[in-house]
């Protein structure tokens, strides 16, 4: 809460001097007693739920931020990748020496 509240003694007499009947300064009296506790209640509402969306959003965060272990998984299966593609690359260059000796004869076969 902001701290202040509705001085509803205040209001009245304001509208008992503005020329109001008592009836007609208690129907409006009660009527802004009540629309200020709903606000209030609002207001309230909507931080709760602020505050709610906010630890679902940290959460969802949290779910998605990688763990060393993680970071260490991906880091082998990047190394394991790039030994694959070395044994190819080294691979197509036996075959494309090979191709390249037989082609020019450099074997002498």
């Amino acid at each position: 809460m902001d701290g202040r509240t509705f001085d509803s003694f205040s209001f009245s007499k304001k509208l008992v001097q503005a020329g109001f009947s008592q009836e007609q300064t208690e129907v409006l009296t009660n009527l802004a007693t009540a629309l200020e506790k709903a606000r209030i209640a609002d207001r309230d509402k909507s931080e709760a739920e602020r505050r709610a969306e906010q630890a679902k959003l940290e959460e969802e965060r949290l779910k998605v931020l990688a763990t060393k272990a993680d970071i260490e998984r991906v880091r082998a299966k990047i190394k394991d990748s790039e030994m694959r593609l070395l044994k190819w690359q080294i691979g197509i260059g036996i075959v494309l020496v090979g191709s390249m000796a037989k082609g020019f004869g450099w074997l002498g076969f």
